[in-house]
């Protein structure tokens, strides 16, 4: 299941984006900025959507904000042991359906 975050997600998100984006700071020599991301004000601002399990764990989500008529998409992060499973393509199409 696909939708809106709630404040109380908001732990499990931050730990979701961490660990997702944890490979690329050897990389980069630095933490991505999605990392730091301020998750409860984007929360608030109803700008995150989570997949969820069937028991309501956060498996991965995506942040993105309607500015005029166009729909931006900010970041889509998957915990790593569910990436490769077509998590991130569907949160990507629920901002699309958003979009419309």
């Amino acid at each position: 299941m696909i939708r809106r975050a709630t404040m109380a997600e908001a732990d499990a998100i931050r730990a979701c984006g961490r660990a997702a984006f944890a490979r690329y700071v050897p990389r980069m020599g630095q933490d991505p900025a999605p990392m730091h991301a301020d998750i409860a004000a984007h929360i608030g601002l109803n700008e995150v959507s989570v997949a969820l399990d069937p028991a309501g764990n956060v498996l991965g989500y995506a942040i993105c904000r309607a500015e005029g008529a166009e729909m931006h998409l900010d970041t889509v992060a998957v915990w790593p042991d569910h990436a490769g499973r077509g998590l991130g393509k569907r949160l990507i199409a629920h901002v699309e359906e958003l979009a419309r």
